[in-house]
């Protein structure tokens, strides 16, 4: 069982595993045992996919290289190191500089959601979405809703509406 870019990694090396930012996000990794949580699974009613779970690697590490086949299939050069990678949100948090607590990345796009850096999971600060960040021993934290194209929408038309650069 795999996430998406998981699958893809597998699909460029041949290598299933599961990159930490993305599973630790996930409602089936726990944080605080950091492994896979069989009990969320059973919750959920497929606890048949515990013992399906791929290796949990960190962003920085290299976990294959690219195929001969996944070098025919997509053109990158066989034997190109594939490294663990970030989950989209934590990709943007580190591109914008963020590794602690006080600084905060904000992404616009079909989703609105702040991100921010912390030593430690604050376990009563929910609904906020936590994970292991891809620097050693920091976790981030997640605010986001499904709202920010339309608010997006919304200004352009209220203050641009004769405008249709804006569309």
């Amino acid at each position: 069982v795999l996430m998406v870019h998981d699958y893809v990694r597998f699909r460029l090396t041949g290598e299933a595993t599961a990159e930490i930012t993305n599973i630790s996000g996930s409602n089936f990794y726990n944080q605080f045992t950091s492994r896979y949580d069989r009990d969320m699974m059973a919750l959920f009613g497929i606890e048949e996919v515990a013992d399906k779970t791929a290796p949990v690697v960190n962003s920085t590490d290299c976990v294959g290289h690219i195929t001969l086949q996944a070098s025919l299939d997509c053109g990158l050069c066989p034997g190109t190191p594939v490294f663990g990678g970030f989950f989209d949100v934590v990709a943007s948090a580190v591109s914008s500089g963020i590794d602690r607590a006080d600084t905060l990345s904000a992404v616009a796009g079909t989703w609105s959601i702040a991100t921010s850096v912390t030593d430690s999971i604050i376990a009563s600060d929910f609904p906020y979405i936590w994970g292991k960040y891809c620097i050693p021993g920091k976790y981030f934290v997640h605010e986001g809703s499904p709202t920010s194209a339309s608010n997006l929408s919304w200004f352009v038309k209220q203050f641009f509406p004769d405008d249709d650069r804006c569309y």
